[in-house]
């Protein structure tokens, strides 16, 4: 929760920090790192398995769910 809030906030106050020159200069520095690593295949790769993953574990999670449910009604 509080990297959400902290993302939140700097998202709203980004233009005001960019204007302090040793944050812009860590801030440039990090996403020039993020994007190198983004660009990379086995980033895009890990990326896919995740989302797939996630998709994997709703599915059956529904399924679960639809199984109990209809367990109730009998």
């Amino acid at each position: 929760m509080k990297l959400t809030l902290v993302e939140r906030l700097f998202l709203l106050n980004r233009n005001k920090l960019l204007s302090i020159p040793a944050f812009a200069w860590g801030y440039r520095y990090w996403r020039r790192i993020m994007d190198t690593i983004e660009s990379l295949e086995v980033w895009k790769a890990s990326r896919r398995l995740v989302v797939e993953a996630g998709h994997a574990f709703r599915a059956v999670w529904h399924r679960s769910k639809s199984v109990r449910f209809a367990q109730r009604l009998r």
